[in-house]
């Protein structure tokens, strides 16, 4: 917690408005929890990325945190290795309270 107070006064002092804080998690599944981290510079938005990969059984992950917002049309993508396996991943970008409903298709 001290860190990420430590990252926002200099940028306070910088620039006018809040520090922005994403939750930073990953986890099994379509859903995580985490704590808020604050965002490095350049990081404008809080993104969440789902990923289903299929590797003779399909698995599917979650990770949020910090990113650019020029990220966030870069969604979705896969890749194919072959026959039974293959990735795709897809992306959300959000703000604040959005985050808690923010869904990724």
């Amino acid at each position: 917690m001290e860190a990420s107070l430590a990252a926002c006064i200099p940028a306070a002092l910088l620039a006018t408005g809040a520090c922005l804080q994403c939750e930073v998690c990953f986890g099994l599944g379509t859903s995580c929890t985490g704590d808020l981290e604050a965002c490095a510079a350049g990081e404008d938005s809080c993104g969440i990325a789902v990923t289903a990969s299929t590797v003779g059984i399909e698995n599917q992950s979650m990770l949020q945190g910090c990113m650019p917002s020029s990220q966030c049309k870069a969604s979705p993508f896969s890749v194919n290795f072959g026959t039974g396996m293959r990735t795709q991943t897809s992306f959300a970008c959000c703000l604040g309270e959005a985050c808690k409903t923010a869904t990724v298709t």
